[in-house]
């Protein structure tokens, strides 16, 4: 009758006082005397109708995530940094507008994090300083478009690779 189908929620048990929240957890079933774990998959229909099923994100039994179409994109609203300050542990990326010469921070992260920087706009140079930094002691964006990927690893910020930026 041209209606919308109807949503399924699972949510576990609220806490009480100072108590904690419960856990919602989804297991593949265990492998048999020689064969593996399952996995978890969730799927999406790809179309309408029958038969247009399509898995799109997988959890093998070794934790391995498998995205089988379309990508990973990050959709939180990016950090937009106007003048010298701190770059955010807390989004994925920051866009930089500079505001002349501005010394810019970044906090260390959590092991394994990703953070990714991008000058938006230039009015001068923005120099990075991480607080713990694998390759030196600063990253210099003097042109829109300068980026950098950083990984979280072993303690410090390790860069994985960019555009335009100097590191010193």
């Amino acid at each position: 009758t041209n209606s919308n189908g109807g949503a399924i929620y699972i949510t576990p048990g609220a806490g009480a006082g100072s108590g904690n929240g419960g856990t919602t957890a989804i297991y593949g079933g265990p492998g048999g005397a020689s064969g593996a774990g399952g996995s978890v998959r969730i799927s999406t229909y790809a179309g309408s109708g029958a038969g247009s099923l399509a898995a799109a994100l997988t959890i093998d039994n070794t934790q391995n995530v498998i995205l089988p179409g379309g990508f990973l994109r990050f959709s939180q609203t990016p950090q937009t940094l106007t003048g010298a300050g701190a770059v955010d542990v807390t989004t994925a990326i920051t866009w930089i507008v500079t505001t002349g010469v501005n010394a810019l921070t970044l906090a260390d992260g959590v092991e394994g994090q990703t953070k990714m920087i991008v000058m938006k706009t230039d009015a001068g140079n923005g120099t990075l300083t991480p607080a713990n930094f694998a390759q030196g002691t600063t990253i210099t964006f003097d042109a829109v478009g300068d980026s950098v990927s950083l990984l979280f690893t072993n303690a410090a910020w390790h860069s994985m690779g960019g555009h335009g930026t100097a590191i010193a």
